[in-house]
């Protein structure tokens, strides 16, 4: 058991920078991890103006493509 035998639990936290997760009772703190290539968090989805903006750049390859042919 990861918590067990100790005092109420306080905070439990992910830190974002290594993927591990923090968690403290009144007289202590952990940091508990679950290897090399696991994260506590799911990756970040990317936003609409990105689809967008990769939408309108290969519109304007494509363009640019097919304006050279001729």
């Amino acid at each position: 058991m990861t918590a067990s035998d100790g005092s109420r639990g306080d905070y439990v936290g992910v830190d974002s920078g290594n993927g591990s997760l923090f968690l403290t009772q009144t007289d202590s703190g952990y940091r508990l991890t679950c290897g090399p290539s696991c994260f506590f968090t799911t990756p970040p989805v990317p936003e609409p103006e990105a689809y967008a903006l990769m939408i309108a750049g290969l519109g304007l390859l494509g363009f640019v493509g097919r304006r050279r042919r001729r």
